[in-house]
């Protein structure tokens, strides 16, 4: 599990015990519905989705226990679910917002600029995540073969893609023209600090900074909530326009699964139009 998602086990198992604390309930089989009922009935959070959140946690919490014959099977569905499940419809960059991504790979000189580009140029036309791209090393980059190998942070998922022409020389013109020699601790690492210590850029808002900078200079700006993570979806996007099949396009995107790419096909507007629902029956 990632660092969050521990946190948040931890703060869902330490509110519930102080709470059996608080009322007195010393011993595992003195944990009845009810009680966890009224756990979750006062546990306070802003959101639905937030309550639901630490609500699946309880649940765990509670399967282990009863894994290890400390509560009854039948004691996690005391927990009810704060929300039904919800996706979001898919956000993506506009074909304005691409095409001046472009001039500015064009007109980029500056070290920071060329590594602003690199990055963007990474995600829009292959579709990485920003933890992978600040991962890149040098060695990850087949020049001859115009690929690039690296394990996914999220996955942990080997991948080898194709390196667009455009790409590959926009990494290449940082690496020559942009990076600064870098200390021991940033050797191989390609995205490193422009400051000293010239150390690997680690925050991944690094990649939004990017993002932003670039937009920025046209007047663009990132909707809310919305961050570099936007590149991989017009990457995907753009393939489902394309008349790729679904199941190449999850390759490409090194997903686990198959159906994480279906989130793309409600952007496809086109195709979507032939396949209209029937109004017969509907009451006027």
């Amino acid at each position: 599990m990632a660092n969050n998602t521990l946190t948040m086990c931890r703060s869902a198992g330490c509110s519930f015990f102080k709470y059996l604390e608080d009322n007195g309930i010393d011993h595992p089989m003195s944990i009845t519905p009810d009680v966890v009922k009224a756990f979750h009935n006062q546990d306070v959070h802003s959101t639905p989705e937030s309550k639901n959140a630490y609500g699946s946690k309880l649940r765990q919490l509670l399967r282990y226990m009863a894994g290890q014959d400390l509560v009854l099977p039948t004691l996690v569905f005391a927990v009810s679910a704060g929300c039904a499940p919800h996706r979001s419809i898919v956000d993506v960059l506009s074909d304005d917002m691409v095409k001046k991504i472009y001039e500015y790979r064009e007109k980029a000189s500056t070290p920071i600029e060329l590594r602003d580009t690199a990055m963007v140029m990474l995600g829009l036309r292959m579709g990485i995540r920003g933890a992978d791209i600040l991962k890149l090393q040098v060695n990850d980059f087949d020049w001859k073969n115009k690929t690039v190998s690296f394990i996914q942070q999220k996955t942990r998922k080997a991948i080898t893609l194709p390196v667009p022409t455009d790409v590959g020389n926009s990494v290449y013109k940082y690496i020559m023209d942009g990076r600064p020699e870098s200390a021991a601790a940033g050797n191989g690492y390609i995205f490193i600090r422009h400051q000293a210590p010239y150390i690997p850029l680690k925050v991944t808002t690094a990649c939004r900074g990017a993002l932003k900078r670039i937009l920025a200079e046209y007047g663009f700006e990132l909707s809310a909530g919305q961050g570099f993570h936007m590149t991989r979806k017009t990457f995907a996007t753009r393939m489902l326009r394309a008349g790729n099949r679904l199941d190449d396009i999850s390759n490409a995107l090194g997903h686990a699964r198959q159906e994480t790419a279906e989130v793309y096909l409600e952007r496809d507007e086109d195709k979507m139009r032939l396949c209209p629902l029937e109004f017969g029956g509907v009451l006027s």
